[in-house]
């Protein structure tokens, strides 16, 4: 695979999606990490209007399936 020279195109270029997942909770700090890069994602005329919840309820995250 070619590199670009650009860490952006380069991980949009590699980046795979997985569909099967391991039973282990995700650690506080990387969903800050995650929700706090989600807040910079360009909006509409920098509306900005999202909501994020985080459930870590396991038989909540069933319903939502």
């Amino acid at each position: 695979m070619a590199n670009f020279g650009n860490e952006v195109i380069n991980t949009i270029i590699t980046r795979r999606s997985v569909r099967e997942y391991i039973d282990k909770e995700v650690e506080e700090d990387k969903i800050k990490i995650i929700l706090e890069c989600a807040i910079y994602a360009p909006s509409a005329r920098n509306g900005q209007p999202w909501f994020f919840t985080v459930i870590k309820n396991k038989d909540l995250q069933k319903m939502s399936l």
